[in-house]
């Protein structure tokens, strides 16, 4: 079942096509300066339930944004579908065997009904069409953090001393010593790293620009970094981190720090991968969760006890014990 026009604010919106609106929203997204991962992370939703559509011939138009072909969509991921051969008429798509994770269904789900309540809504129809949707309860997956002798590897394949590994270790000591995002990190510039006082100031999700300290190592090696950086760039470039020619660094640079690390080393270093470690590392050391909250800068404790997982769990095993009552 299709919304009829009258779902919608003016009846043709009905037949607008689906992907121009889906290509307006993903443009919207990005002058907010969201991450390319957070933006890829929408397309890959919306891509998947379009490629649905196509595989029951349903029309690529608004009104095919129902709760019926949200339904039968998710039915698919159950078996997953993925490209044939393209036809005159636009791709056509097969089951594949290997079914999409349960995390990841419901993170598709909860991005196409971002799509559909924050831009379509607002756009082009008086309400949500997809209102009627239950995301289903929370999958909550514990994220495995970077063990001791990860971080130790780790430090030593950047143990070198020409320019690129001076930087990339900088960039690392940031990232394990403060909890930070690594857009936060990456979008430090001169102005906002303070060497007298020994603290950042990073901009947040949201925009707003908080203090965090940072001392030993990391410090030092950020110290050391700068010293580095004043001999390529010129006086007048702000960003924080540049290549060798003095140059800013770019986004996807930055990202190569990652995949040439985790080349080297043999170590999964997905960036967020260290703010989950900080975080596990405070719950291990008996850290309330409050303090974890404020470390990562969470609005609520829910993301923060998702982050420490089973950290937290071997600490809550030895509560009942510590304030036991028994004789």
């Amino acid at each position: 079942m299709q919304n009829t026009p009258d779902a919608f604010i003016k009846p043709h919106f009905a037949d607008e096509p689906l992907p121009e609106i889906v290509e307006e929203w993903l443009v919207a997204l990005e002058a907010r300066n969201l991450s390319a991962h957070t933006i890829s992370n929408y397309r890959k939703a919306v891509s998947s339930f379009q490629k649905s559509l196509t595989l029951h011939d349903k029309p690529l138009t608004l009104a095919s944004l129902s709760e019926s072909n949200v339904l039968r969509w998710q039915k698919d991921l159950l078996g997953s579908v993925i490209p044939r051969t393209p036809t005159g008429c636009g791709y056509k798509y097969t089951p594949e065997s290997k079914p999409v994770r349960e995390v990841t269904r419901r993170s598709y789900l909860i991005n196409v009904k971002v799509f559909s309540n924050r831009w379509v809504k607002r756009h082009y129809s008086h309400h949500d069409l997809l209102d009627l949707v239950e995301v289903g309860k929370d999958i909550v997956e514990p994220k495995e953090g970077l063990t001791v002798q990860d971080r130790e590897t780790i430090l030593r394949v950047l143990d070198g001393q020409s320019f690129e590994e001076v930087r990339d270790r900088a960039f690392v000591q940031l990232l394990l010593a403060t909890a930070c995002r690594f857009k936060e990190i990456y979008g430090l510039s001169t102005t906002t790293v303070d060497m007298d006082n020994k603290r950042l100031w990073v901009v947040l999700k949201g925009g707003r620009q908080v203090p965090v300290d940072v001392d030993g190592r990391a410090l030092r090696d950020l110290r050391v970094y700068l010293g580095r950086r004043r001999v390529v760039a010129d006086s007048s470039e702000t960003a924080l981190w540049v290549a060798d020619g003095g140059k800013p660094l770019t986004y996807w640079g930055a990202n190569g720090i990652f995949a040439r690390l985790e080349q080297r080393s043999g170590v999964k270093c997905n960036p967020h991968r260290f703010r989950h470690t900080l975080a596990q590392h405070m719950a291990e050391q008996g850290a309330p969760v409050a303090d974890i909250q404020d470390a990562l800068h969470h609005t609520s404790d829910r993301m923060s006890r998702r982050y420490i997982g089973n950290a937290r769990t071997e600490v809550a095993a030895g509560l009942a014990k510590k304030w036991s009552l028994a004789g």
